[in-house]
This record gives structure tokens, C-alpha cells and sequence, in this order.
């Protein structure tokens, strides 16, 4: 009997798909393994705390517990989002000189240094591929605040332009309409029957 065996990949967070059932009850593999882990230091929490408050000690295992998934699920409210572990590992060895991005190293002395900053000009058409090409790259271009002069040159333009509009617009509904081509259109038209027959064309 020959069995298939087919790896998850880690590609794609395909690992917090993973499930496992004890004593017949489905969980999250990764849920399973933070308890497991968790047990030994909640109970060696329990044993310091038991000669001190008896029984109430016990309470010390969901509270472990909990800092636990808290540290292993949890992710931090700001920057990368990463998980709370992941960050504080991050933050532990950024302290000795090193710069980490998503927990890699970044060597700076093999990186390539630009200084992205906003316009100092409005955006025009011939800028467009420029800012074509930051989307691209997932750099977002924000243009530069009017200066108070060109705010007035290109509302002076807006407004020439709404007038030009409003002209053209006018001139069109007082033209009058060309007679002699509508005699035309009326002579070369084919005559309609009235009394419901089929006319002679």
C-alpha cells in the first residue's frame, strides 16, 4: 500500500492552516504548540506561588498562559505589525548597532542610499511617467502645496476656459439652422402612405 505525503509550504502563511485534533477536539496546530510550551513555566509559576497562597496559585496557569498567546499571536499596533516576540527579539538586537528590516539584517554598507522627498513643482503632464513609474515601485509622489501665485494663474485659467465654454455653448443655441438644406432633406423624402396601403416608391 503505497501512501501520498504532500508538504505544506511555508510560503504564504501556509503553516497557520494546520490543524490538529486531541481527544477529539480540532485546534490550531500552532494554538496546541503554545500550550504545550506554556505548561512548564505556568506550572513552575504555580510551584513558586503555592507555599505563599495555597490553592489560589493555581491561578497562576491561565495567566501564563495567556502572556503566552498574548507574546506568540499578538501583533504589535505599529510599524511592521510584527509579532510581539518577533519585535522584541528585534528590538533586543538592534540594541547592539545592527539595523534589522522584518528581521533580517540589513548590511548598510551594501545598500544603495536615496532621499525620496515631495515636488517642488505641481505635477504636469510630462511628470506623468515619472510618477508612473513610482507606482510602480510602490513610491507614493505627492505633490507640492500651490504657491499663492499659481494658485491665482490657474484659477484665472479654470475660469477663461469655463467662459470660452459658456461662449462656444451660446453660439451653438442662437445659430440659425441652414433653410435651404432642410428644403432638401423634405423634398428627397419618401412619400408615407396615410391610408395604411403600401406606397409606391
Amino acid at each position: 500500500m503505497s501512501v501520498s505525503v504532500y508538504t505544506l509550504t511555508t510560503l504564504m502563511r501556509a503553516n497557520e492552516q494546520r490543524r490538529v485534533v486531541v481527544s477529539g477536539i480540532d485546534l490550531p496546530q500552532r494554538h496546541f504548540w503554545i500550550f504545550l510550551l506554556a505548561l512548564p513555566p505556568s506550572m513552575a509559576v504555580t510551584g513558586i506561588f503555592w507555599p505563599l497562597f495555597g490553592q489560589l496559585a493555581v491561578l497562576a496557569v491561565p495567566v501564563v498562559e495567556a502572556a503566552a498567546f498574548g507574546a506568540f499571536l499578538g501583533r504589535s499596533r505599529r510599524g511592521l505589525q510584527l509579532r510581539v516576540w518577533q519585535r522584541l527579539l528585534d528590538k533586543r538586537r538592534s540594541k547592539s548597532g545592527r539595523f534589522l528590516h522584518c528581521g533580517v539584517e540589513v548590511v548598510l554598507s551594501e545598500c544603495e542610499w536615496a532621499r525620496i522627498m515631495s515636488n517642488a513643482a505641481p505635477v504636469t503632464p510630462r511628470l506623468l511617467t515619472a510618477a508612473n513609474s513610482a507606482e510602480e515601485l510602490g513610491i507614493a509622489i505627492e505633490p507640492a502645496p500651490l504657491s499663492a501665485a499659481e494658485a491665482r494663474r490657474q484659477s484665472r485659467m479654470a475660469k477663461a476656459e469655463a467662459a470660452a465654454v459658456a461662449d462656444r455653448e451660446r453660439d451653438w443655441d442662437t445659430a440659425m439652422p441652414d433653410t435651404s438644406l432642410l428644403e432638401l432633406i423634405e423634398d428627397d423624402a419618401p412619400a408615407v402612405p396615410t391610408d395604411g396601403g403600401v406606397s409606391q416608391w
